[in-house]
């Protein structure tokens, strides 16, 4: 027979639960606009992680049951300055840290940093990230190309049209060829 605090925890609603998980302070909510994952293939609108104290919500889902919970959530989120990321964004963070722990675009950086505008630097940054999850093949990079249009507009989207042709390489090699700065620019 279950005790009567274990049958209280079993009877409660997923959104009864959502809602108690969510009003902690200590714990991190993430939402998942996605169908395709293991949560939403099983139909479940949240899973919860004791350990690292993660609440992610399959939004699609709880929507369906209890839109005014959902909304309520992200309100009162806001409200207690506790932070909702969407999954979709935390796989984004961990492919970028994934990404920057490699040395590969550094000597880029590096050469380029005090070369170009301060504005057309970060739009060479996002725009070797996109090129390194393009070759990766990752799924859709729409939303990163989308993002450096939005950024830096038409300026942006050529940093990165001539980033993917590897024209800042050639642009280093040229340079480093020519043995010093006033005979490269001479030579143009």
């Amino acid at each position: 027979m279950l005790n009567p605090a274990n049958e209280q925890k079993y009877s409660e609603t997923p959104a009864a639960r959502i809602k108690q998980l969510a009003s902690r302070l200590d714990v991190s909510i993430y939402l998942d606009y996605t169908d395709d994952t293991q949560e939403a293939k099983m139909e479940s609108c949240y899973s919860y992680n004791k350990k690292t104290k993660e609440l992610t919500i399959v939004a699609s889902l709880l929507e369906k049951i209890d839109k005014p919970l959902l909304l309520d959530i992200i309100r009162s989120s806001f409200n207690f300055e506790k932070t909702i990321i969407k999954d979709s964004t935390v796989q984004l963070l961990k492919s970028y840290q994934e990404y920057a722990s490699q040395p590969k675009d550094k000597q880029i950086l590096s050469f380029f940093e005090n070369l170009i505008p301060e504005g057309d630097f970060s739009a060479l940054k996002m725009a070797l990230y996109l090129r390194y999850q393009a070759t990766q093949k990752r799924g859709n990079i729409s939303h990163l190309k989308a993002d450096i249009r939005y950024r830096f507009g038409d300026r942006g989207v050529n940093i990165a049209n001539l980033c993917s042709t590897g024209y800042f390489e050639e642009f280093m090699e040229a340079y480093n060829n020519a043995g010093s700065k006033e005979l490269f620019f001479g030579i143009l």
